[in-house]
């Protein structure tokens, strides 16, 4: 379960029930027509390439976070092959749904040269309502060096196609390099959410 960090008595409460805080997710905000430019440093280094994904693409996503969630993390929530893959008649569906929203998906992934995934990024472009875009970035910890490209790259996106909306953006707490490039790039921490978990013997 998931309780916004400062909420003492919901924390209490779950750890009076055996309740463990195990992970989290840090929530930021920004306007993409703020963003500053990309500097030298927001350039992806060679060896890497974009690559963009259709809706229903998943496996690369699961194989990505199987490899590099901490052992400690999937101990409370396993990394299973069903929290990624989509059913047939979703996505068959899915792309109906974004255009009856008025909204746009778009995957991307970030592959070495030799085809390996270490980054991922899910983002829903508002085409024409009130709604706040979504970004949802993961990263290998052993290339966050491609933070800033990607984070330039994702929020150029949104600058191109939904300017005028907020950015909403979900990071894994245990991803603090990718926090930190965001704050670099002028997104705002606006709240945590702990995630708490308990063992059934």
């Amino acid at each position: 379960l998931s309780v916004i960090e400062g909420n003492d008595p919901a924390i209490l409460l779950y750890e009076d029930l055996d309740f463990t805080h195990y992970s989290g997710t840090t929530e930021l905000s920004h306007m993409p027509y703020s963003a500053r430019f990309a500097s030298q440093n927001d350039r992806l280094p060679s060896g890497y390439q974009f690559r963009k994904t259709s809706f229903g693409e998943w496996r690369r996503r699961w194989e990505l976070a199987q490899r590099i969630t901490p052992e400690s993390i999937q101990g409370f929530y396993p990394i299973c092959r069903e929290q990624f893959e989509w059913l047939p008649i979703l996505r068959w569906l899915g792309p109906l749904f974004y255009r009856w929203s008025k909204s746009r998906f778009i995957g991307i992934v970030v592959e070495t040269d030799d085809g390996c995934v270490v980054a991922t990024a899910d983002l829903t472009a508002q085409i024409d309502n009130s709604a706040a875009n979504t970004l949802r970035v993961s990263v290998d910890p052993d290339h966050s060096e491609i933070t800033p490209a990607l984070l330039t790259y994702c929020v150029d996106i949104f600058r191109g196609l939904s300017a005028e909306h907020m950015i909403l953006m979900t990071v894994e707490r245990w991803q603090e390099w990718v926090v930190e490039s965001a704050i670099e790039h002028g997104f705002s921490i606006d709240y945590h959410q702990l995630r708490m978990g308990t063992r059934f013997p």
